[in-house]
C-alpha cells in the first residue's frame, strides 16, 4: 500500500488568544518507532516545541522539546501529538520525520512541503493542501495529517 501523500492542513482563527497549535497525526501499517521535528524552512535547527502523551515522548534536541519520538518499540498503528508555535517567529515550517517499522525496514527524510506561519498575522484563514515528499511509492505505508489551530 502506497503513502497517501497529503498533509491536509486546516487553519482556524480565535481572535481572543495568539497561540498557535499544529495538531500532528501519524498513521497507517504497523509501525515501531518515528521521530518528527518542526523546523524553519530549510534551516536544521528546531523550531517550536511538541507536547506528547502516551506512546509518544519529547526530546532535547537543540532545546527542550524540540523533537518527538516514540516511548517502546512495541507495535502500534497511528499516534497524536501537538506541536507549539513560537509567538516571536515569521518564517515558513517543515516537518521531518522518520518511520521504522522493524529493524531492516524505516524511511528517514520525509519532509511537509513548508507552510507558511507568521504570528503577527490577524487575518482569518482558510483550509488549503500540501503533500509529503521523499518517500518512494509503493514502499510507503502511513499518512502523517496536520492541522494547524489559530488559538
Amino acid at each position: 500500500m502506497p503513502l497517501v501523500d497529503t498533509l491536509k492542513t486546516v487553519s482556524v482563527r480565535h481572535p481572543a488568544a495568539r497561540t498557535h497549535f499544529l495538531q500532528v497525526t501519524l498513521a497507517g501499517s504497523s509501525f515501531k518507532g518515528f521521530l518528527i521535528q518542526a523546523r524553519s524552512g530549510g534551516s536544521s535547527n528546531p523550531l517550536g516545541s511538541f507536547t506528547a502523551s502516551g506512546n509518544a515522548q519529547t526530546l532535547y534536541c537543540t532545546t527542550a522539546a524540540s523533537a518527538v519520538s516514540h516511548t517502546s518499540g512495541t507495535s502500534k498503528s497511528s499516534i497524536q501529538v501537538t506541536w507549539v508555535a513560537p509567538s516571536n517567529t515569521n518564517s515558513d515550517i517543515q516537518l521531518r520525520a522518520t518511520v521504522v517499522q522493524s529493524e531492516r525496514v524505516f524511511w528517514t527524510g520525509i519532509l511537509s512541503s513548508k507552510l507558511t506561519y507568521n504570528a503577527n498575522d490577524t487575518s482569518d484563514t482558510s483550509p488549503s493542501n500540501s503533500g509529503f515528499q521523499h518517500c518512494a511509492p509503493l514502499y510507503c505505508i502511513f499518512v502523517l495529517m496536520v492541522t494547524i489551530l489559530w488559538i
